[in-house]
Protein backbone atom coordinates (compact mmCIF):
# COMPACT_ATOMS: atom_id res chain seq x y z
CA UNK A 1 0.00 0.00 0.00
CA UNK A 2 1.27 3.40 -1.23
CA UNK A 3 1.12 6.03 1.40
CA UNK A 4 0.77 10.00 0.62
CA UNK A 5 0.99 12.36 3.50
CA UNK A 6 -1.16 15.19 3.43
CA UNK A 7 -0.49 16.48 6.96
CA UNK A 8 -0.50 19.87 7.70
CA UNK A 9 1.11 21.62 10.57
CA UNK A 10 -2.40 21.75 12.60
CA UNK A 11 -3.83 18.61 10.78
CA UNK A 12 -2.81 14.64 11.29
CA UNK A 13 -1.30 12.43 8.67
CA UNK A 14 -3.74 10.98 6.01
CA UNK A 15 -2.69 7.53 4.12
CA UNK A 16 -4.36 6.93 0.62
CA UNK A 17 -4.64 3.69 -1.48
CA UNK A 18 -2.11 3.35 -4.08
CA UNK A 19 -3.13 2.12 -7.29
CA UNK A 20 -5.91 -0.41 -7.88
CA UNK A 21 -5.44 -4.20 -8.89
CA UNK A 22 -5.94 -4.48 -12.47
CA UNK A 23 -7.82 -7.58 -11.05
CA UNK A 24 -10.75 -5.29 -9.53
CA UNK A 25 -14.02 -5.53 -11.47
CA UNK A 26 -13.29 -3.45 -14.84
CA UNK A 27 -15.22 -4.09 -17.55
CA UNK A 28 -13.59 -4.76 -20.86
CA UNK A 29 -14.76 -1.15 -22.02
CA UNK A 30 -13.30 0.34 -19.21
CA UNK A 31 -10.44 -1.09 -19.59
CA UNK A 32 -9.98 -0.41 -23.23
CA UNK A 33 -10.49 3.08 -22.24
CA UNK A 34 -8.44 3.48 -19.80
CA UNK A 35 -5.29 1.84 -21.78
CA UNK A 36 -6.30 4.45 -24.64
CA UNK A 37 -6.12 7.25 -21.93
CA UNK A 38 -2.26 6.54 -21.67
CA UNK A 39 -1.79 6.94 -25.17
CA UNK A 40 -3.93 10.13 -25.20
CA UNK A 41 -1.34 12.26 -22.40
CA UNK A 42 1.12 11.40 -24.83
CA UNK A 43 -0.53 12.86 -28.12
CA UNK A 44 -3.04 15.71 -26.31
CA UNK A 45 -3.72 17.16 -29.71
CA UNK A 46 -3.47 14.02 -32.08
CA UNK A 47 -6.09 11.75 -33.05
CA UNK A 48 -5.74 8.89 -30.74
CA UNK A 49 -6.93 11.79 -28.19
CA UNK A 50 -9.86 12.59 -29.54
CA UNK A 51 -10.59 9.39 -30.34
CA UNK A 52 -10.27 8.48 -26.60
CA UNK A 53 -12.17 11.55 -24.74
CA UNK A 54 -15.04 10.84 -27.29
CA UNK A 55 -14.95 6.88 -25.90
CA UNK A 56 -14.61 8.28 -22.49
CA UNK A 57 -17.38 10.87 -22.90
CA UNK A 58 -19.49 8.19 -24.24
CA UNK A 59 -19.21 5.74 -20.83
CA UNK A 60 -19.06 8.41 -18.36
CA UNK A 61 -22.79 8.60 -17.56
CA UNK A 62 -23.20 4.85 -16.97
CA UNK A 63 -19.87 4.86 -14.31
CA UNK A 64 -21.69 7.82 -13.02
CA UNK A 65 -24.48 6.09 -11.78
CA UNK A 66 -23.08 3.04 -9.72
CA UNK A 67 -21.43 3.52 -6.60
CA UNK A 68 -16.88 3.43 -6.69
CA UNK A 69 -16.30 1.06 -3.98
CA UNK A 70 -12.49 1.97 -4.21
CA UNK A 71 -10.72 4.44 -6.26
CA UNK A 72 -11.24 1.73 -9.55
CA UNK A 73 -9.30 0.91 -12.79
CA UNK A 74 -6.41 1.09 -13.78
CA UNK A 75 -3.97 3.77 -13.01
CA UNK A 76 -1.64 5.08 -15.76
CA UNK A 77 2.15 4.34 -14.84
CA UNK A 78 3.30 8.25 -14.50
CA UNK A 79 5.55 10.38 -12.54
CA UNK A 80 4.38 11.97 -9.29
CA UNK A 81 4.79 15.50 -7.99
CA UNK A 82 6.98 16.70 -5.02
CA UNK A 83 3.77 17.55 -3.07
CA UNK A 84 0.25 15.65 -2.54
CA UNK A 85 -2.83 16.12 -4.49
CA UNK A 86 -6.07 17.60 -2.72
CA UNK A 87 -8.75 17.52 -4.94
CA UNK A 88 -11.81 19.33 -3.99
CA UNK A 89 -15.24 20.09 -4.44
CA UNK A 90 -17.94 22.32 -2.49
CA UNK A 91 -22.07 21.81 -3.36
CA UNK A 92 -25.06 23.05 -1.57
CA UNK A 93 -28.57 21.21 -1.22
CA UNK A 94 -29.87 21.53 -3.99
CA UNK A 95 -27.25 20.13 -6.02
CA UNK A 96 -26.55 16.95 -3.58
CA UNK A 97 -27.17 14.42 -6.08
CA UNK A 98 -25.74 16.25 -9.20
CA UNK A 99 -22.64 15.90 -6.50
CA UNK A 100 -22.52 12.16 -6.14
CA UNK A 101 -22.37 11.62 -9.56
CA UNK A 102 -19.56 14.06 -9.60
CA UNK A 103 -17.55 12.57 -6.93
CA UNK A 104 -17.77 9.05 -8.65
CA UNK A 105 -16.15 10.31 -11.70
CA UNK A 106 -13.45 12.14 -9.84
CA UNK A 107 -12.43 8.85 -7.49
CA UNK A 108 -12.75 6.97 -11.15
CA UNK A 109 -9.56 8.94 -12.50
CA UNK A 110 -6.34 7.06 -14.58
CA UNK A 111 -4.23 8.37 -11.72
CA UNK A 112 -3.41 7.27 -8.14
CA UNK A 113 -2.79 8.64 -5.27
CA UNK A 114 -4.99 11.41 -4.87
CA UNK A 115 -7.15 12.32 -1.90
CA UNK A 116 -10.57 14.11 -2.17
CA UNK A 117 -12.31 16.58 0.20
CA UNK A 118 -16.30 17.55 -0.02
CA UNK A 119 -16.74 21.32 1.84
CA UNK A 120 -19.92 21.97 3.12
CA UNK A 121 -22.00 24.68 4.46
CA UNK A 122 -22.22 23.73 8.25
CA UNK A 123 -25.05 26.43 8.42
CA UNK A 124 -26.65 25.52 5.23
CA UNK A 125 -26.56 21.86 6.42
CA UNK A 126 -27.49 22.39 9.60
CA UNK A 127 -23.62 20.26 10.40
CA UNK A 128 -25.67 16.83 9.25
CA UNK A 129 -23.68 14.96 6.27
CA UNK A 130 -26.58 14.50 3.81
CA UNK A 131 -27.32 10.58 3.32
CA UNK A 132 -26.33 10.76 0.29
CA UNK A 133 -22.95 11.07 0.72
CA UNK A 134 -22.72 8.03 2.92
CA UNK A 135 -21.66 5.72 0.27
CA UNK A 136 -18.29 7.22 0.67
CA UNK A 137 -16.14 5.64 2.75
CA UNK A 138 -13.68 8.05 4.64
CA UNK A 139 -10.86 6.49 2.27
CA UNK A 140 -12.70 8.06 -0.07
CA UNK A 141 -13.94 11.21 0.57
CA UNK A 142 -13.05 13.48 3.33
CA UNK A 143 -16.28 15.53 4.12
CA UNK A 144 -15.58 18.59 6.40
CA UNK A 145 -18.25 21.62 7.50
CA UNK A 146 -17.21 25.38 6.87
CA UNK A 147 -18.41 28.01 9.27
CA UNK A 148 -21.05 30.20 7.15
CA UNK A 149 -21.45 30.11 3.41
CA UNK A 150 -18.95 31.56 1.52
CA UNK A 151 -20.56 29.97 -1.32
CA UNK A 152 -18.38 28.64 -4.00
CA UNK A 153 -15.30 29.89 -2.84
CA UNK A 154 -15.64 26.80 -0.43
CA UNK A 155 -13.89 24.43 -2.93
CA UNK A 156 -10.97 26.09 -2.68
CA UNK A 157 -10.07 28.29 0.47
CA UNK A 158 -10.53 25.38 3.12
CA UNK A 159 -8.39 23.45 1.25
CA UNK A 160 -5.45 25.85 1.68
CA UNK A 161 -6.49 26.64 5.11
CA UNK A 162 -6.49 22.68 5.91
CA UNK A 163 -3.68 21.71 3.15
CA UNK A 164 -1.28 24.90 2.39
CA UNK A 165 1.84 22.52 1.59
CA UNK A 166 -0.48 20.21 -0.72
CA UNK A 167 -1.29 20.67 -4.66
CA UNK A 168 -5.31 21.63 -4.92
CA UNK A 169 -6.94 20.92 -7.60
CA UNK A 170 -10.60 22.08 -7.66
CA UNK A 171 -13.92 21.15 -9.35
CA UNK A 172 -17.51 21.96 -10.24
CA UNK A 173 -19.91 19.82 -8.41
CA UNK A 174 -22.14 18.95 -11.30
CA UNK A 175 -19.50 17.61 -13.83
CA UNK A 176 -19.12 14.61 -14.74
CA UNK A 177 -15.16 14.23 -15.45
CA UNK A 178 -13.83 11.80 -17.68
CA UNK A 179 -10.26 9.64 -16.34
CA UNK A 180 -8.41 11.72 -18.64
CA UNK A 181 -9.16 14.95 -16.32
CA UNK A 182 -6.65 14.49 -13.41
CA UNK A 183 -4.04 12.83 -15.47
CA UNK A 184 -3.63 15.63 -18.33
CA UNK A 185 -3.40 18.00 -15.74
CA UNK A 186 -0.59 16.32 -13.89
CA UNK A 187 0.98 15.86 -16.51
CA UNK A 188 1.67 19.56 -17.46
CA UNK A 189 2.05 20.02 -13.90
CA UNK A 190 5.19 18.05 -14.07
CA UNK A 191 6.72 20.15 -17.17
CA UNK A 192 5.53 23.25 -15.13
CA UNK A 193 5.56 22.72 -11.26
CA UNK A 194 4.75 26.18 -10.20
CA UNK A 195 2.27 26.97 -12.90
CA UNK A 196 -1.62 27.44 -12.01
CA UNK A 197 -3.33 25.32 -14.58
CA UNK A 198 -6.89 24.62 -16.18
CA UNK A 199 -9.03 22.82 -18.93
CA UNK A 200 -10.83 25.80 -19.66
CA UNK A 201 -10.22 29.49 -19.97
CA UNK A 202 -10.17 32.62 -21.72
CA UNK A 203 -8.24 35.54 -23.17
CA UNK A 204 -8.70 38.98 -21.36
CA UNK A 205 -9.06 41.44 -24.29
CA UNK A 206 -9.01 44.96 -24.51
CA UNK A 207 -11.23 47.32 -26.63
CA UNK A 208 -10.88 50.82 -27.10
CA UNK A 209 -8.48 51.22 -23.90
CA UNK A 210 -10.74 48.97 -21.74
CA UNK A 211 -10.92 45.51 -20.49
CA UNK A 212 -13.66 44.03 -22.79
CA UNK A 213 -16.90 42.15 -21.93
CA UNK A 214 -16.66 39.00 -20.26
CA UNK A 215 -18.96 37.82 -22.85
CA UNK A 216 -16.65 38.92 -25.63
CA UNK A 217 -13.25 37.32 -24.52
CA UNK A 218 -12.14 34.33 -26.80
CA UNK A 219 -11.05 31.46 -26.03
CA UNK A 220 -7.31 31.18 -24.51
CA UNK A 221 -4.85 28.44 -25.50
CA UNK A 222 -1.62 26.92 -24.25
CA UNK A 223 0.28 30.32 -26.23
CA UNK A 224 -2.25 33.18 -24.44
CA UNK A 225 -0.09 34.94 -22.30
CA UNK A 226 -0.16 34.01 -18.85
CA UNK A 227 -1.36 37.71 -17.71
CA UNK A 228 -4.24 37.65 -19.79
CA UNK A 229 -5.42 33.70 -19.26
CA UNK A 230 -7.81 33.95 -17.23
CA UNK A 231 -8.98 30.07 -16.08
CA UNK A 232 -12.79 28.88 -15.37
CA UNK A 233 -13.48 26.24 -12.61
CA UNK A 234 -15.62 24.04 -14.65
CA UNK A 235 -12.92 22.49 -16.18
CA UNK A 236 -11.10 22.18 -12.85
CA UNK A 237 -7.74 24.23 -11.83
CA UNK A 238 -4.40 22.90 -10.66
CA UNK A 239 -3.12 25.41 -8.05
CA UNK A 240 0.60 24.68 -6.95
CA UNK A 241 1.38 24.93 -2.78
CA UNK A 242 2.18 28.87 -2.52
CA UNK A 243 0.85 30.34 -5.55
CA UNK A 244 -1.63 32.72 -4.54
CA UNK A 245 -1.14 35.77 -2.99
CA UNK A 246 -2.39 35.55 0.98
CA UNK A 247 -5.33 38.25 0.21
CA UNK A 248 -6.92 35.01 -1.37
CA UNK A 249 -7.71 34.07 2.27
CA UNK A 250 -8.96 36.86 3.15
CA UNK A 251 -12.73 36.35 3.25
CA UNK A 252 -14.47 39.38 3.87
CA UNK A 253 -12.40 41.36 1.31
CA UNK A 254 -13.27 38.70 -1.60
CA UNK A 255 -17.04 38.73 -0.30
CA UNK A 256 -17.37 42.71 -0.50
CA UNK A 257 -15.38 42.87 -3.65
CA UNK A 258 -16.82 39.72 -5.88
CA UNK A 259 -19.28 37.91 -3.59
CA UNK A 260 -19.94 35.70 -6.51
CA UNK A 261 -16.96 35.50 -8.86
CA UNK A 262 -14.32 33.18 -6.94
CA UNK A 263 -12.52 32.78 -10.27
CA UNK A 264 -12.05 36.83 -10.52
CA UNK A 265 -10.69 36.46 -7.18
CA UNK A 266 -8.84 33.97 -7.84
CA UNK A 267 -7.19 35.09 -11.00
CA UNK A 268 -6.04 38.61 -9.01
CA UNK A 269 -4.32 36.58 -6.64
CA UNK A 270 -2.48 34.96 -8.85
CA UNK A 271 -1.10 37.81 -10.47
CA UNK A 272 -0.78 39.33 -7.14
CA UNK A 273 1.52 36.41 -6.49
CA UNK A 274 3.17 36.53 -9.92
CA UNK A 275 2.45 32.99 -10.88
CA UNK A 276 2.20 31.64 -14.12
CA UNK A 277 -1.32 30.87 -15.29
CA UNK A 278 -1.62 28.03 -18.23
CA UNK A 279 -4.70 26.76 -19.91
CA UNK A 280 -3.65 22.64 -20.93
CA UNK A 281 -4.32 22.35 -24.28
CA UNK A 282 -5.98 24.63 -26.68
CA UNK A 283 -8.86 22.80 -27.26
CA UNK A 284 -12.42 23.92 -26.02
CA UNK A 285 -12.13 22.16 -22.95
CA UNK A 286 -15.57 20.33 -23.45
CA UNK A 287 -16.88 18.35 -20.63
CA UNK A 288 -20.10 17.02 -19.76
CA UNK A 289 -22.49 18.93 -17.34
CA UNK A 290 -25.41 17.06 -15.60
CA UNK A 291 -28.89 18.26 -17.43
CA UNK A 292 -29.55 22.29 -16.71
CA UNK A 293 -27.31 22.64 -14.33
CA UNK A 294 -25.15 25.00 -15.71
CA UNK A 295 -27.86 27.22 -16.40
CA UNK A 296 -27.88 28.41 -12.50
CA UNK A 297 -28.92 31.34 -11.15
CA UNK A 298 -25.28 32.19 -10.00
CA UNK A 299 -24.53 31.81 -13.58
CA UNK A 300 -27.19 34.05 -14.73
CA UNK A 301 -26.45 36.74 -13.09
CA UNK A 302 -22.44 36.71 -13.49
CA UNK A 303 -23.01 36.38 -17.57
CA UNK A 304 -26.30 37.28 -18.80
CA UNK A 305 -26.45 40.31 -16.21
CA UNK A 306 -22.72 41.40 -16.73
CA UNK A 307 -21.95 40.81 -13.01
CA UNK A 308 -18.50 39.63 -13.83
CA UNK A 309 -17.82 42.85 -15.74
CA UNK A 310 -18.56 44.99 -12.45
CA UNK A 311 -16.85 42.76 -10.52
CA UNK A 312 -13.65 42.74 -12.57
CA UNK A 313 -13.32 46.25 -12.55
CA UNK A 314 -14.02 46.56 -8.63
CA UNK A 315 -11.27 44.19 -8.13
CA UNK A 316 -9.02 44.99 -10.73
CA UNK A 317 -9.41 48.83 -9.46
CA UNK A 318 -9.03 48.21 -5.90
CA UNK A 319 -5.77 45.97 -6.60
CA UNK A 320 -4.24 48.51 -9.31
CA UNK A 321 -3.95 45.68 -12.12
CA UNK A 322 -6.02 47.60 -14.79
CA UNK A 323 -2.90 49.01 -16.55
CA UNK A 324 -0.87 45.88 -16.11
CA UNK A 325 -3.35 44.06 -18.36
CA UNK A 326 -3.53 46.64 -20.78
CA UNK A 327 0.04 46.89 -21.25
CA UNK A 328 -0.13 43.07 -22.21
CA UNK A 329 -3.08 43.47 -24.24
CA UNK A 330 -2.16 46.07 -26.53
CA UNK A 331 -3.16 45.05 -29.92
CA UNK A 332 -5.90 43.34 -28.48
CA UNK A 333 -9.59 44.41 -30.09
CA UNK A 334 -12.86 42.61 -30.23
CA UNK A 335 -14.64 41.82 -33.39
Amino acid sequence: MNHVNYSSNRHKTYSKRGPASIAENVSPRDTFSTKLSHYAVDARDGLIHKAVRLLDSGLINLRARRPVREKSGLKLDMPKPAAPIVVSVTTYPARVRECVRTLRTILMQSYAPYKVLLVLSREQFSGVVPVEFKEFHESQVEIIFDEGDIRSYKKLLPALERYPECIIVTADDDVLYPRWWLPELVAEHMSAPTTILGHRGARITVDEGRIARYVDWPRATRNTPSTVTFLTGMGGILYPPNSLDDHVLDRKLAASLCPDADDIWFKVCALLAGTDVRKVSDGAGEFHVQGKAQLTALHRNNVGRHENDRHLKKVFEHFKLIDGILADSPSDRVR
